[in-house]
């Protein structure tokens, strides 16, 4: 099945991508990777009648480490955590982003678009509710930071305003003598999984946190 007709725009900026999302109305919904909406509107599921397309902002894909974090932009591909030596340093999301899916999903699939999409069968939201984790939100000229405990309300349910979008995600990282696990249970190997179950573990003196 085709999705319904619809109006394409292409935002240069974050900034750019708020606003068009404010003149818009409810009817636009923002495209990252596309995994998760594209599916929907071939089904019909999801009929919006515009698509701002954030593909083409730049500065919005990156992995670095800063201040005791490690900090991903919106639109960093699962395929570039798998691959990169800095997220590396917490494991589990190394191990999550390897297990997403297939190779063509983690080379479109975005950490942002996960998050923003909640879905309850993603693999994202599960990792990091283990670890301190925190969403960056833009809004025209600033910037609203919140726990992604307090970001996600409920399945497909997030705390972002309808012309706000994810800039970053910051993932402090764990103290030495910690460890993490991400199981996720499938049907088979390129579908979302039925269930899934992420722990994290610090060491201390008296036995360990997690």
């Amino acid at each position: 099945m085709y999705p319904r007709a619809f109006n394409y725009h292409r935002a240069k900026s974050l900034q750019e991508a708020c606003t068009m999302l404010s003149q818009l109305g409810p009817e636009a919904k923002l495209l990252a990777g596309g995994q998760s909406l594209i599916p929907l509107m071939k089904l019909r599921f999801a009929n919006p009648a515009h698509l701002v397309d954030l593909n083409f902002v730049p500065d919005t894909s990156f992995i670095k480490q800063a201040d005791g974090a490690i900090c991903f932009g919106a639109l960093t591909r699962h395929a570039d955590i798998e691959s990169s030596d800095i997220a590396a340093k917490i494991p589990i999301l190394h191990d999550c982003a390897a297990g997403i899916a297939d190779v063509q999903i983690r080379n479109r699939g975005t950490i942002g678009g996960s998050l923003a999409e909640a879905d309850p069968s993603g693999d994202w939201a599960t990792v990091l509710m283990t670890l301190p984790a925190t969403i960056s939100c833009v809004r025209a000229e600033k910037i609203r930071k919140v726990a992604l405990s307090d970001f996600i309300k409920d399945a497909y349910t997030t705390d972002l305003a309808h012309e706000e979008v994810i800039s970053e995600v910051r993932v402090e990282v764990p103290p030495k003598g910690s460890g993490g696990c991400y199981l996720a249970f499938k049907r088979s190997a390129p579908v979302y999984p039925s269930a899934s179950v992420a722990v994290q573990l610090s060491m201390v003196s008296e036995g360990c946190n997690c």
